[in-house]
């Protein structure tokens, strides 16, 4: 790693030790995923877990649906669908595309029989509801379907 790379970081965490959301954000990509200007990737599940719940806490709604595919997926901790399932609401609650989408398979798949000791349920209702909240925030201009109806391409016409 070259020396602007280690300063790069360095400022980053630096920005993340004084409480700046992004900052943590960013940081805990930095341990799991390539960074745009770095070269190396650096796996910490651990050190990634710590800084998206810091910033989640923070109110970085990226990070909360960070986190809540972190422990719905267990990525470095232990399975926990009712933790993922509350940061993913938070995130959801605030339009963030990815954690309604995230939240609809929840609902979908539930537990899936698993001996998670979760209580995570399944419901195909709530699963529809977060897919079309999901649709709605990536195109505002996309219409609600009623219940009754039923979805059709847009180049089939009734």
């Amino acid at each position: 790693m070259g020396t602007t790379q280690t300063e790069e970081i360095r400022a980053l965490q630096e920005r993340a030790d004084t409480g700046d959301a992004n900052a943590q954000y960013e940081l805990g990509l930095l341990y799991i995923e390539e960074h745009p200007t770095l070269q190396e990737k650096v796996l910490d599940c651990e050190k990634a877990e710590h800084w998206f719940m810091c910033a989640a806490q923070g109110g970085n709604t990226d990070a909360q649906c960070k986190i809540g595919w972190i422990y719905w997926v267990g990525m470095g901790v232990a399975m926990d669908n009712e933790v993922a399932a509350k940061w993913l609401t938070i995130a959801a609650k605030k339009d963030h595309a990815l954690a309604q989408f995230y939240l609809g398979e929840m609902y979908f798949h539930g537990d899936d029989g698993e001996d998670s000791g979760s209580t995570f349920k399944k419901d195909l209702d709530m699963a529809l509801y977060c897919y079309r909240r999901a649709a709605q925030s990536l195109d505002p201009d996309y219409k609600m379907i009623s219940r009754n109806q039923r979805w059709m391409p847009p180049c089939q016409e009734a």
